[in-house]
C-alpha cells in the first residue's frame, strides 16, 4: 500500500506518494488448507497439495517463498500484518461415520501475525479401518496444528491452535472418543482397564496390562505403545502410529493418531492433539458398542474463541481457515 505525503511550495500544496515497507507480500483474503483427501499415518507431498488446490485463484501456492510442503507439514508465509481468524479441525477417529468414530474438535480464535512469519500447518487425517474386522478395531484420528515456524524444536509458546482428533469406536458412537476442546487427552473407555489421557501436552496412556494398542501423541511426546502403534507428537513429525496389515492397514491418523498393531483382541487407537487421547483394549467377549480409544487434547491462544466438539464437532479429515480480517 502507498503512503501519501503533502508539500507545501509557496501557496501551493502537491500530493506525492511514497513506497510503504508493509506492502502486501501478495494478495490474500481467505484460504482453506486441506490434506488433498488422503487418508493414514502420513501427510500428503507438495505436489498432491498444489494438484488439490486452486492455483489459479490463488497464484500464491506456486510461489515458494509464500508457500510449500514437506512430510505432510505445509509451510505458510503471513503475508501482511493484521489480524486474522483461523479455524482449526481436527480429524476423526475410525470408523469415520455418523454412528460410530470420534469427532474431531473445531477450535476458532483471531490472531495478531506479522508480515513475513512463517506458520507451520499440520491437517490431521483418517485412517481406513481393516475390511477384515469392523467394529473390532479403529485408529485414532490426528490433531491439526497450526504453529509458528522455528528452525530448532519447537515449544508450546508457538503454538497458535490445535484441533484434538477422534479417538477410534467400535460399533457406537461414545462421547469419550470424541476430541475435546480442553488441554488434556480423554480416557479410554471399556474393556478392563482405562488408558488414560494424555496431559501438558502429552500423549495419552495405554490400558493397564495391554500389549498391543496406541495411544493419541500430544504436541511433546509420543503415545504410549508396547509396539510400534503410538501416534508421533507434532515436534517428532507428527505422523499417526505405524501400520499393521491385519489390525491397522493405514496406521494411525496423521497427526499423532494412534494404532492398534498386534493380537485378536478388540483395540482402538486414541486421538492426537495437543495432548493424546488414551488407547482402549479389551477381550475378545467385550461388546465392540462399548470400546473407544479417546479424543485429543485441543490448545487455543487466540482471541475471541469459538470452540466445539461432541455433536458439532468435524467429521472425516481435518482442515485449517485462515481469513484476513483487517
Amino acid at each position: 500500500m502507498a503512503g501519501i505525503m503533502l508539500t507545501t511550495i509557496g501557496n501551493f500544496r502537491s500530493i506525492e506518494t511514497a513506497s510503504s515497507p508493509s506492502e502486501d507480500l501478495y494478495s490474500f483474503s481467505t484460504f482453506t488448507f486441506t490434506n488433498a483427501n488422503i487418508g493414514g499415518r502420513t501427510g500428503p507431498n507438495l505436489s498432491t497439495l498444489l494438484s488439490s488446490y486452486d492455483t489459479i485463484t490463488n497464484p500464491w501456492l506456486s510461489n515458494s517463498s509464500n508457500y510449500t510442503a514437506a512430510n505432510g507439514i505445509q509451510t505458510w508465509t503471513v503475508p501482511t500484518t493484521g489480524t486474522y481468524t483461523i479455524i482449526a479441525r481436527g480429524a476423526q477417529g475410525a470408523p469415520a461415520s455418523a454412528t460410530a468414530g470420534g469427532v474431531g474438535a473445531i477450535m476458532q480464535g483471531d490472531f495478531a501475525l506479522t508480515q513475513g512469519q512463517k506458520i507451520n500447518i499440520v491437517v490431521g487425517q483418517t485412517a481406513r479401518v481393516p475390511p477384515a474386522r469392523p467394529g473390532r478395531n479403529g485408529s485414532g484420528g490426528g490433531g491439526t496444528f497450526v504453529v509458528k515456524s522455528n528452525v530448532s524444536t519447537p515449544s508450546t509458546a508457538d503454538i497458535l491452535v490445535i484441533a484434538g482428533g477422534g479417538g477410534g469406536c467400535g460399533t457406537a458412537f461414545l462421547p469419550n472418543a470424541n476430541a475435546s476442546i480442553t488441554t488434556s487427552g480423554r480416557n479410554s473407555t471399556g474393556g478392563f482397564y482405562i488408558g488414560q489421557g494424555g496431559t501438558n501436552g502429552n500423549g495419552g496412556g495405554q490400558s493397564f496390562g495391554a500389549t498391543s494398542n496406541g495411544a493419541g501423541a500430544g504436541f511433546l511426546s509420543n503415545g504410549a505403545a508396547n509396539g510400534s502403534g503410538g501416534g508421533i507428537a507434532y515436534i517428532f513429525g507428527a505422523n499417526g502410529g505405524a501400520i499393521n496389515s491385519t489390525y491397522a492397514p493405514e496406521g494411525g491418523g496423521f497427526g499423532g493418531g494412534g494404532a492398534p498393531n498386534n493380537g485378536d483382541l478388540n483395540r482402538m487407537g486414541g486421538g492426537g492433539g495437543y495432548s493424546g487421547g488414551g488407547a482402549s483394549d479389551a477381550s475378545g467377549n467385550t461388546a465392540t458398542s462399548t470400546l473407544a480409544g479417546g479424543g485429543g487434547g485441543s490448545f487455543n491462544s487466540g482471541s475471541n474463541q469459538i470452540n466445539a466438539t461432541n455433536s458439532s464437532g468435524n467429521f472425516g479429515n481435518g482442515s485449517v481457515t485462515i481469513t484476513f480480517i483487517g
